[in-house]
Order: C-alpha cells, then sequence, then structure tokens
C-alpha cells in the first residue's frame, strides 16, 4: 500500500471518528438540556419561594460537573433521578434530585427508577417534603425514616441513629417528585 492511500485512509477514519465525536457531543448536549428542562419544571411546580429556579438549576448542574453523580432516566425523561455516591461527609448514596411526571408514576416508571437504583446502591437516603403526595410510597420502600423540619428523611441499608439521621436532614434538601 502507498504512503499516499494510507494516508487517505488515515484522513477518512480521522473524519469518521470526528463524526461520532460530534454525534456523540450533540446527544450529549441535547440529554443536558432535556435533563435541565426536567428539572427546570421540577423547581417551577414547587410550592416553595424559589426565588429564581432557572439560577438554582443552572447552580446544580455547575455542581454535577465537578462531582460524581449517576442519572437514572428514561427516554422521554418522564423520571430523572440523580444519586450521589457516598463521601467522606455523608457514608452513604444520597438521591440528589428525583422528579417524575404524573405518567410516571402512573407507567410504574417510579418502581422501574426505584429497581435499578436499589441494584446500584445498596443504601441510600432521600428527603421528601412532608406534603409529598406520594409520602406512602417512600414510606413503603424504606427501613425507616425520620421527620425533621418539614420533610422526611428516608434510607435503606444503613442503621442510622437519631444523632446522624439529624446531621444529614440538615445539609440535604426535600426531593420533590412531581412536575
Amino acid at each position: 500500500m502507498s504512503g499516499n492511500q494510507r494516508s487517505r485512509k488515515q484522513i477518512v477514519f480521522t473524519a469518521h471518528i470526528a463524526t461520532i465525536i460530534s454525534n456523540l457531543l450533540s446527544h450529549v448536549e441535547a440529554t443536558v438540556l432535556a435533563l435541565k428542562k426536567a428539572l427546570l419544571e421540577s423547581q417551577n411546580n414547587l410550592d416553595t419561594e424559589a426565588t429564581d429556579a432557572e439560577a438554582t438549576v443552572d447552580r446544580f448542574l455547575e455542581f454535577l460537573k465537578v462531582n460524581p453523580f449517576t442519572a437514572y432516566y428514561d427516554e422521554n425523561i418522564s423520571g430523572l433521578a440523580i444519586i450521589l455516591p457516598p463521601s467522606a461527609d455523608k457514608p452513604t448514596a444520597t438521591i440528589a434530585s428525583l422528579t417524575i411526571t404524573k405518567f410516571g408514576w402512573l407507567s410504574n416508571l417510579a418502581e422501574n427508577m426505584r429497581s435499578a437504583i436499589k441494584t446500584d446502591n445498596p443504601s441510600l437516603c432521600w428527603r421528601v417534603s412532608e406534603e409529598d403526595e406520594n409520602l406512602v410510597w417512600f414510606f413503603e420502600k424504606a427501613d425507616g425514616s425520620f421527620k425533621h423540619n418539614g420533610g422526611v428523611l428516608f434510607y435503606y441499608g444503613s442503621d442510622f441513629d437519631a444523632d446522624g439521621l439529624d446531621s444529614f436532614s440538615t445539609t440535604l434538601p426535600a426531593i420533590h417528585t412531581l412536575r
């Protein structure tokens, strides 16, 4: 094979790789935009006094850029869960965000997501507003709970004591399950 033919094949191969990378980046950008939309819808539907939902979501996305996490979602993003792994200051994985549409709750998506999350995370904690309409579902899925300051901290796979739960609940914002 001549050097010219080899060079042409390398250019074609390089162009092919560039196309794959470009398509992958486009897909990642589209996914991030869809995740941002889902988080924004979740923030906009809260009854809290969030002054700027878009700024809150942007700060959360900036946090995710520099911290490890796992995202669970379906193709239509009818459900989205962001799980933070255990760290030095939190001994168990944590649900940082969970949002599921009404359709997602009715179509068993919540149960499917929970199964995947539980498979990957043998211990987990999360906080839900005590006003959440799906609170009963969370009680059914947890090994234990702790009510504190308008929220309920749930957990499974860990033996938390009251002091440990209290410190967790002050740093963990409530997740919101509907958008």
